[in-house]
């Protein structure tokens, strides 16, 4: 079975394991949000503390993130 690692299993992250966890994919995922590391782990994805433990044996990474960017507002 191929291995593929998630970085970043929140909403679009979580989504993309469980699918590939569907498709027949042995997943491995990181997330600093414990909520998030959670539902992933119920689904299949077998957890890791961080980008740095994902295993050699995954042949594909997956990074997915997304920044909030908020802006002052002005007086």
């Amino acid at each position: 079975m191929e291995s593929v690692a998630v970085i970043g299993l929140g909403i679009m992250g979580g989504a993309i394991a469980r699918h590939l966890i569907a498709a027949g994919f042995d997943v491995i995922g990181c997330d600093p949000s414990g909520k998030a590391r959670r539902s992933a782990e119920s689904c299949g994805v077998r957890i890791v503390d961080g980008p740095a433990h994902v295993p050699d044996g995954a042949r594909t990474i997956i990074p997915v993130s997304y920044t909030h960017l908020t802006l002052p507002t002005t007086p």
